[in-house]
């Protein structure tokens, strides 16, 4: 005996596209015949987000479990999708420092990191731009230190390597210490040298 059930896909589907792509995946996916394949099961979408189905008691809970199952998968792709999404997300950070380090990062940065997203007369529609602006001046050991702001809108994974980039040319990378002999140089590695009291007699 035929029974008809009304669910509701808004979840699943934005829009007829999707909600047709999610038609197919039913009638696919479940062990049940539908019209389409020589049996009496209907499945239809009087609007987006709203699916009909006529079918046996027994496939209708099938239809309700693989619903289910796709709705667990979304909710666990959702957290990466976002994740994902909001590292290209383009934002505008502003940027302080020394007026001759932020002059030379104005002209090099483009250069240096993500070569392919910076807006130029070749790529007018990449996303990256920088723009310099004066800052209050540091008054540092009766000198003054002229200061600039870097305003750079880039994505926020493009921001990342900046920021890194920026901590290097400002502190350099960090040296290693110790010798090329280990344990502290001579007498702490692999030889051991002896005194020379030791040697006496």
């Amino acid at each position: 005996m035929l029974k008809t059930a009304v669910f509701d896909v808004r979840d699943l589907c934005r829009d007829f596209d999707e909600q047709q792509a999610l038609e197919t995946a039913i009638t696919s996916q479940t062990t049940t015949n539908w019209e389409e394949q020589g049996g009496l099961g209907t499945i239809y979408s009087p609007k987006a987000g709203t699916l009909v189905v006529r079918q046996t008691e027994r496939s209708l809970d099938e239809v309700l479990d693989l619903l289910e199952t796709y709705r667990t998968a979304l909710r666990a792709s959702k957290p990466r999708d976002r994740q994902a999404d909001e590292r290209k997300k383009v934002v505008t950070v502003y940027y302080q420092s020394q007026t001759q380090i932020a002059e030379d990062l104005e002209r090099y940065l483009p250069r240096l990191l993500a070569t392919d997203t910076w807006k130029t007369e070749a790529a007018p529609d990449a996303v990256g731009t920088i723009l310099r602006i004066a800052s209050t001046a540091e008054k540092k050991e009766n000198q003054t230190i002229e200061r600039s702001v870097l305003a750079i809108r880039q994505t926020r994974e493009v921001h990342d390597d900046i920021a890194k980039l920026i901590l290097r040319v400002e502190n350099g990378d960090p040296r290693s210490s110790g010798g090329g002999m280990g344990g502290g140089g001579f007498g702490g590695g692999l030889f051991d040298v002896p005194s020379t009291k030791a040697g006496k007699k």
